[in-house]
């Protein structure tokens, strides 16, 4: 009956097990109350150490009825004894389990002690758990509510805090809404006079930006990016941004009192970001000096623009000479972790590497956009009538254009009002923007005009309404990308039938692909059919001849395949490099693909220029699958590459053992080797593939296969390392002394390449050390070390030759630098 109660009412069960521990175990409940008061983050030996954290747990100590002389190891050892019920600990920081745990603690010890919550708790804490009880709203069971006595602690502690960098934590905490939380305030700066300079001071902001993303609302958030594009901020400004104008009146009204010159504090942008017509008019009677200040190359004008004030917008430009087309100065880039928002729509020109951009969501949010348009403005240097478009808001851009606004006015990267607008598909200010005499055609940088950028975001109204005022249906951007082009890469079916039915040209290319390869690349099937339907040329190639069956074989559209098959697109069309549909499937594994094409009559061994076929360019990238699909239907098991590599070959050389194994199972002749003389072995064997290598040598590889200059599978493993294939090799009967055909040993390239493992490896299966194979040293060289000896009939001693290969006194390197490097110790006949 109990667990049935836990399972309908967990945070009862859960509430009366910790109200449980006051009673049966202080120490337990005084450890809950602590990771309270330190906000979730406790460690243990920071208690001693600091004062304000060694009052908060002596206050707890105090609450729970222990002796304040408690020491803190005690403590920890309780949270021990919690770890995996209540607690958890993550190196040396112990936290609450889960956070239904921490919500259910929180409750039960801010409604016990609000008091001590109110004082000792982390600000942030407040700002999310803590409201004044009003009586209004269905309460949260999860959050404490003060009553009226509690309210002047809690105004007292807010007031602390906003002059320390926590202070945005107070600003956007809800109760500083209230009148009698306001009173508060107003109350201490009265008596405070030194705090009411500090409302001016400006600081770094400590934030927790991922805690106040997720407990702000998307006006926090984009007024939490403006108030950041600067290193320090005041008090002030941040209580303007944040809403709060009845106070922010009383902070200024004070500050006036003082005789506070408020010149070049930086206070107005807050003031037209908060859009107060109370606090515009009280700035432009006491302060006017104050109507040009900028906050990070924002002029007044750009933020009632992005925060759409189009009141003090029009006292702006009625009451000062403000310039309407006045564009940022700013020339850096904003830090990027600033905006935690999505991205500017960027045109997509890039229509010919198969990376199609996904349709966006068209209704965007008036308050996500405001972030976007911070951040779009500083970078590009836009004017207010380019954010204003961009953002929909018609009565700023009315008031603009009214006001002598430039309708063509171009940013930084050659964008017009017109295209911010067709961008974002505001089709009203779109219309108003043409009214006004935008130029239709206006082009950005790289040639996008606007009814291209409406095309590639599918606002079909808006295509609508642009080719119905002259939009020039054709105009491409650089690259010879169409309206039609993007369009029909974004999958935009409707869009694309309005450009078709407007006369686009649906064969239009120039260096990139027609709409109807486009359409294929990305699988966009209703779009190719479309297409078709209307007289698409359905074996038009790129530039390379890569058809449009091709592009959608690359990513394995098998619908869009059927359907170009359908309406007779030539199976094996091939580019410029002789790769055609089923060759790119086959490369990229997509097996429904294969089998679509090979049972419409796909050639099966129909190879590139460079004579790799479907088969080869499976098996080089291990698709087994593929491999069997193709072998079932007939495919030429050892059809080789102009270069003589086999499809075994190729495997091996990347050790694609289960593809070998399938090669093998089918009959590939397993020493078929290049023209060079490599073989399967010898490949695996170069690239140090052991498990491919006994694979081979267990289905008869002949292990004394050489190439043409006598280098066998021994010498190049040898040659490169692979110390483990040496020893199996060796293990299965390799000839340790082959040589080369100039008689270099596997020895001497182990020797030349310093690698001392496969020289030990062998050595210790008596590998021949004697300067056989024909080498001999000039007596001349070895004289200088040792005057006595002119033989030259020397040995090595085997025992030395490993602890002397980086010897650079020994004979070894004196034979290295003479081009023999054949040892690494040469020792003297007496």
């Amino acid at each position: 009956m109990e667990g049935l109660i836990f399972f309908k009412e967990p945070d009862v069960v859960l509430a009366e097990e910790i109200r449980g521990l006051r009673y049966t175990s202080k120490e337990k409940y005084c450890a809950l109350i602590l990771l309270i008061l330190f906000n979730n983050d406790l460690r243990i030996d920071d208690i001693p150490r600091n004062k304000a954290v060694q009052e908060k747990y002596e206050q707890a100590l105090n609450l729970c009825g222990m002796d304040t002389k408690t020491a803190a190891y005690l403590i920890g050892d309780e949270l021990e004894s919690l770890k995996g019920f209540l607690v958890k600990k993550i190196k040396d920081t112990y936290q609450f389990y889960h956070d239904f745990v921490m919500e259910v603690t929180t409750l039960i010890v801010g409604t016990d002690y609000p008091k001590t919550v109110i004082k000792y708790a982390d600000i942030g804490f407040l700002r999310t758990r803590v409201r004044y009880d009003t009586g209004n709203k269905t309460p949260d069971k999860f959050t404490i509510y003060l009553s009226d006595r509690h309210i002047d602690a809690l105004g007292e502690r807010l007031f602390s805090d906003i002059f320390g960098e926590r202070l945005l934590d107070v600003v956007l905490n809800p109760c500083l809404q209230y009148e009698s939380v306001k009173m508060v305030f107003e109350k201490k700066l009265k008596n405070n006079s030194e705090k009411l300079q500090m409302l001016l001071k400006k600081i770094e902001l400590q934030t927790d930006k991922q805690k106040l993303h997720q407990t702000t609302t998307n006006l926090h958030l984009s007024k939490l990016t403006f108030v950041h594009l600067e290193n320090e901020v005041s008090c002030l400004f941040v209580l303007i941004v944040f809403g709060h104008t009845e106070l922010s009146l009383h902070c200024l009204k004070a500050l006036k009192e003082t005789q506070v010159n408020l010149t070049g504090i930086s206070l107005f942008p807050a003031v037209c970001c908060n859009g107060s017509v109370e606090l515009f008019n009280w700035f432009l009677k006491n302060n006017n000096e104050c109507l040009t200040e900028k906050w990070e190359g924002l002029s007044p004008i750009h933020v009632v623009t992005v925060f759409h004030n189009s009141e003090i917008l029009k006292q702006l430009i009625e009451k000062t000479t403000i310039n309407v087309n006045l564009m940022i100065d700013k020339t850096n880039e904003p830090n990027p972790s600033l905006f935690s928002t999505e991205k500017d729509k960027e045109i997509n020109t890039d229509h010919t590497k198969g990376n199609s951009s996904k349709t966006q969501n068209n209704k965007r949010k008036f308050l996500k956009s405001t972030k976007e348009d911070i951040s779009l403005c500083l970078k590009d240097q836009t004017s207010s009538i380019h954010i204003a478009c961009f953002d929909g808001c018609n009565s700023i851009v009315q008031i603009l254009l009214s006001n002598g606004a430039n309708v063509n006015l171009c940013d930084k990267k050659g964008r017009s009002p017109l295209y911010r607008a067709c961008q974002n598909g505001h089709d009203s200010i779109v219309q108003l923007l043409l009214s006004n005499g935008a130029d239709i055609n206006l082009c950005e940088e790289k040639g996008a005009s606007p009814l291209y950028i409406a095309s590639q975001n599918g606002h079909k109204s808006t295509v609508q309404l642009l080719l119905s005022n002259g939009a020039d249906i054709n105009l491409c951007e650089e690259k010879g990308a169409s309206p039609l082009d993007i369009a029909s890469q974004n999958g935009h079916e409707s869009t694309v039938q309005l450009l078709l039915s407007n006369g686009a040209d649906i064969n239009l290319y120039e260096e990139g692909a027609s709409p109807l390869y486009i359409a294929c690349e990305n699988g966009h099937d209703s779009t190719v059919q479309l297409l078709l339907s209307n007289g698409a040329d359905i074996n038009l190639c790129m530039e390379d001849t890569t058809s449009p069956l091709t592009a959608a074989c690359f990513d394995g559209h098998e619908n869009t395949v059927q359907l170009l098959l359908s309406n007779g697109a030539n199976i094996n069309l091939c580019n410029t490099n002789g790769a055609g549909p089923l060759y790119i499937a086959c490369q990229n594994g997509h097996d429904s693909t294969v089998q679509l094409l090979l049972s419409s009559g796909a050639d099966i061994n129909l190879c590139k220029t460079n004579g790799a076929g479907p088969l080869y360019i499976a098996c080089f990238d291990g698709h087994d699958s593929t491999v069997q699909l193709l072998l079932s239907n007939g495919a030429d098991i050892n059809l080789c590459e102009e270069e003589g590599a086999s499809p075994l070959y190729i495997a091996c050389f990347d050790g694609h053992d289960s593809t070998v194994q399938l090669l093998l199972s089918n009959g590939a002749d397993i020493n078929l080797c290049k023209k060079n003389g490599a073989g399967p072995l010898y490949i695996a064997c170069q690239n140090g593939h052991d498990s491919t290598v006994q694979l081979l040598l267990s289905n008869g590889a002949d292990i004394s296969l050489c190439m043409e200059n006598g280098a066998g599978p021994l010498y190049i493993a040898c040659q490169n390392g692979h110390h483990s294939t040496v020893q199996l090799l060796l293990s299965n009967g390799a000839n340790i002394n082959l040589c080369l055909n100039d008689k270099v040993s596997p020895l001497y390239i182990a020797f030349k390449k310093r690698h001392i493992e496969t020289v030990n490896v062998l050595l210790n299966n008596g590998v021949d050390t004697s300067l056989a194979c024909g080498w001999k040293v000039n007596p001349s060289l070895v004289d200088c070390f040792d005057k006595r000896d002119s033989t030259v009939d020397f040995l090595l001693q085997k025992e030395n030759i490993s602890n002397n290969m980086y010897d650079q006194d020994s004979y070894f390197s004196l034979f290295v630098s003479c081009q023999v490097e054949r040892v690494t110790r040469l020792i003297a006949k007496r």
